[in-house]
């Protein structure tokens, strides 16, 4: 009869002749659907769980055929079916995940229905360079990652993808490419420097964009520091604005005055019930001149005082400050 042998350490628990591991479960995505918009997302998921379980395995020692789910056993029964049938012409004992992966790659990295969309509308109104971001760094990095992002959604991998220098049409690719970042670049100055550097000087950016990625970080951290200083300057110029606006003034007699003390106080004004009193005593009189043309019976006639009508300005209802102050249109009376 054979015993198993095992040891004991100090505090009187079993060596383990392997490492115990210890690791989270990593569920595989499953493929349920043949839409362009899904399988695009169930590739993504599908190259991030390759990772985890690669990583997982060089952790552990674990063999990796051993853990890993095949793409074959991912798939949804109905979709698997109908895949074989139909896109694969085969039968599903015959399918491999070679063949399944194979099929899901074409159809991400096309166009859907085939169509070709007018690829500068569709970065103008996707693709945002966001500015309230102050690392520049962090900036620029999502301003890329962002445009592969787009890329990737509509299939257009084919036309701007980075992809291998020994692909077909590799050169014409990256020139669009690169076209596409310049144009959508935020702000304006930045934009505008970027272009006339690589019209004039740096030329090896029209295709290539990892070196159009160190352009714009060197000049958006340039201009970053200036608008960083500008703002600084700014605030000091009005700080020190205000502080001279806010120094009380020295009067005549030694004293102080502020702004309140130099305003003069308002006059009385007059009260509408008091109208009568005015409309009274409220008359001008003016003598004919020499040789006027007015009969002489009225010259030599004293007549009845005429009342200026006495109109108040116009809001003096509103303002009560404004209710003294009339304007008197005065009427020639004749008097000896």
């Amino acid at each position: 009869m054979s015993v198993t042998r095992y040891t004991v350490d100090l505090d009187g628990d079993v060596e383990m002749s392997i490492p115990q591991p210890i690791f989270e479960v990593i569920r595989a995505p499953e493929l349920s659907s043949w839409d362009h918009a899904a399988l695009i997302e169930w590739h993504r998921e599908w190259e991030r769980y390759v990772e985890k379980i690669r990583h997982r395995c060089t952790t552990t020692g674990e063999t990796y055929e051993n853990v890993v789910v095949t793409v074959k056993g991912s798939a949804k029964r109905k979709t698997l079916k109908n895949l074989a049938m139909y896109v694969l012409k085969k039968p599903v004992d015959d399918v491999t995940d070679a063949d399944i992966m194979s099929a899901v790659q074409a159809r991400c990295r096309t166009l859907k229905n085939e169509f070709v969309p007018d690829v500068t509308s569709l970065f103008r109104q996707s693709l945002r360079m966001d500015l309230s971001v102050d690392d520049c760094d962090a900036r620029v990095f999502r301003y890329y990652e962002d445009f592969n992002g787009i890329g990737d959604d509509n299939g257009l991998q084919g036309l701007i993808g980075a992809g291998s220098e020994s692909d077909t049409g590799y050169k014409s690719r990256m020139k669009v490419r690169c076209r596409l970042f310049v144009e959508n670049l935020q702000p304006p100055v930045l934009k505008a420097q970027i272009s006339r550097l690589i019209e004039l000087e740096r030329r090896d950016c029209k295709s290539d964009d990892v070196a159009l990625f160190d352009l714009i970080l060197e000049h958006a951290k340039v201009q970053q520091r200036f608008h960083r200083m500008s703002q600084d300057m700014t605030a000091k110029r009005d700080v020190k604005t205000n502080k001279q606006v806010r120094q009380p003034q020295r009067s005549s007699d030694g004293g102080s005055r502020d702004g309140a003390s130099r305003v003069s106080a308002p006059a009385p004004w007059l009260h509408p019930d008091h109208l009568d009193r005015h409309r009274k005593t409220a008359a001008w009189c003016v003598k004919a001149p020499i040789g006027s043309r007015t009969a002489p019976h009225r010259r030599t006639h004293r007549s009845k005082p005429r009342v200026s009508s006495i109109r108040p300005l116009r809001n003096s209802v509103q303002d009560p400050f404004a209710q003294r102050r009339y304007a008197l249109e005065p009427r020639e009376t004749w008097c000896e």
